[in-house]
């Protein structure tokens, strides 16, 4: 069974740990009145954001005229954004005025192919848009990832030294995962200058990654080493409880664990592959499919033990995944 909801934050609760979050972003909201102010809202749960949103809006809603605006991904100007809904709905003279901008999170942080990534833009848009915003006199909250918001200092010193405050929802999910959870991949595949084990790359980007290798070659072997490392990526993720929607990161693990074992199998067998063979039985074991686990298993101790010999540690590493399988089934017996 999938662990329960940890995100399910209740903005209504005073003991929930982002309550003081909320609490500060709704006063600097408040006092923002009559003056441009920008304010860095910080969250990885999409659900979580659209809950806050939400509930600061219905509070807001009797006193404030409020907008949304999403960026567009092909042309991510904060300004253009935000100046586009005012003109397309005009306030009223007498009207406070509150904005809310999405859309950021789904901006790409690899380029992907292109010349600059889409977050690339969006940081150099930044640094000419606060002068733009100047005379827009009220309180813009702008919602960005852990990710995005590594890098907007540096990207974006002046705009970001116009902030009124950021403002920190943490959560368990992740958007993006520590690029040292993908072990040897040359940063040159990325499309990066520079990688280092803590950069941040989103999910998304590199599922984008995979889908354009696979469209270019379906059979380009690093497709298998990608496959692999996804999967891994994702039973991380499970085990840790960072898994924004449980479901379907297992059915991620699954797909790209299998793909990896497939184009692996072509290849000829190797260490590699009893690596895949073992996560990948894992997964099952974990969702309780043991007939299917156990064949994996056996075929990745038989590739261990060709490869490196009965007394590898490695292959004393699958007796024991071996035997724990055996064990959950009660099959104490083969077990020993």
């Amino acid at each position: 069974m999938p662990p329960d909801p940890v995100n399910a934050v209740d903005v209504a609760n005073p003991d929930d740990p982002n309550r003081d979050a909320y609490d500060d972003l709704l006063a600097a909201i408040l006092a923002s009145e009559g003056q441009l102010s920008l304010l860095m809202a910080v969250c990885d749960d999409p659900q979580l954001r659209s809950d806050l949103i939400r509930q600061y809006e219905t509070e807001l809603g009797a006193d404030y005229r409020l907008y949304r605006v999403q960026l567009a991904q092909g042309e991510p100007s904060l300004k253009t954004a935000i100046l586009t809904a005012l003109s397309a709905d005009p306030p009223q003279p007498d009207e406070t005025v509150m904005i809310t901008v999405t859309g950021i999170e789904s901006l790409s942080f690899l380029k992907l192919g292109n010349e600059k990534s889409e977050q690339d833009l969006f940081f150099g848009y930044l640094q000419w848009t606060r002068e733009a915003l100047r005379e827009l006199r009220f309180p813009i909250v702008i919602w960005v990832t852990y990710q995005i918001l590594t890098h907007l200092s540096r990207k974006s010193p002046d705009f970001w030294s116009w902030r009124r405050g950021v403002f920190r929802f943490v959560t368990r999910t992740r958007a993006a995962i520590p690029a040292g959870r993908l072990s040897g991949i040359d940063q040159t595949i990325l499309g990066l200058d520079r990688l280092d084990e803590d950069t941040l790359l989103p999910l998304a980007d590199l599922q984008a990654l995979i889908q354009q290798i696979e469209q270019q070659n379906p059979k380009d072997p690093l497709l298998a080493s990608l496959y692999s490392q996804m999967g891994r990526v994702y039973l991380y993720r499970l085990d840790d409880g960072e898994a924004q929607d449980y479901r379907a990161e297992e059915a991620l693990a699954l797909e790209y664990l299998q793909k990896a074992v497939d184009l692996l199998t072509e290849a000829g067998e190797s260490l590699e592959l009893a690596t895949s063979l073992n996560n990948l039985a894992g997964l099952y074991d974990s969702q309780g499919r043991y007939s299917e686990a156990e064949p994996l298993l056996l075929r990745a101790l038989s590739i261990k033990e060709q490869q490196l010999g009965t007394t590898h540690p490695d292959v004393a590493t699958s007796l024991n995944n071996l035997a724990l399988l055996y064990s959950s089934q009660g099959r104490y017996s083969e077990a020993e």
